[in-house]
């Protein structure tokens, strides 16, 4: 049985990826997963268990409900695998957050060798529209002149 012996703990389901089934069929977020039964507690969520399928998590969440008499147990599925190296997330992807650290430390060190090969194109895009929308690298009215700081690309 895939129930813990003794509850983990999250405080925060963002943090943890535990995700709604509703938020990744509305993302189009792609498995496989494997899925939680979690309770809410006073600073957080008891983690009940992980199993491999929602079937296993829906059973079990059935006779938790029957051994505690509380209906408040849910489930949340998270993702079991990372993102492959070569597909391309990019800052706009709900699960970005780590590409767009990498993105700002490249940006802001120079450093291209922190950005896989297969991001370079969108990365440089990227770069480009962040730097050209900066307050401090915009081109005056007056003529086009350059402003001081400004990368000429």
């Amino acid at each position: 049985m895939p129930r813990y012996i003794s509850p983990g703990f999250c405080s925060s389901l963002k943090e943890a990826r535990y995700w709604s089934m509703d938020w990744i069929a509305e993302n189009g977020i792609q498995g496989p997963f494997e899925y939680v039964v979690l309770l809410k507690s006073d600073n957080g969520y008891k983690v009940m268990g992980q199993y491999a399928t929602a079937s296993e998590a829906f059973d079990d969440r059935r006779r938790l409900v029957e051994e505690t008499g509380t209906r408040s147990y849910f489930l949340r599925a998270v993702r079991v695998h990372p993102i492959e190296e070569c597909e391309v997330v990019g800052p706009a992807h709900p699960e970005s957050v780590e590409d767009l650290d990498r993105w700002r430390d490249a940006l802001s060190t120079g450093d291209e060798s922190l950005i896989p090969a297969a991001e370079l194109p969108s990365f440089r895009s990227w770069a480009a529209s962040t730097i050209e929308n900066r307050p401090e690298y915009r081109r005056s009215a007056a003529g086009g002149a350059r402003l001081h700081g400004e990368i000429p690309f």
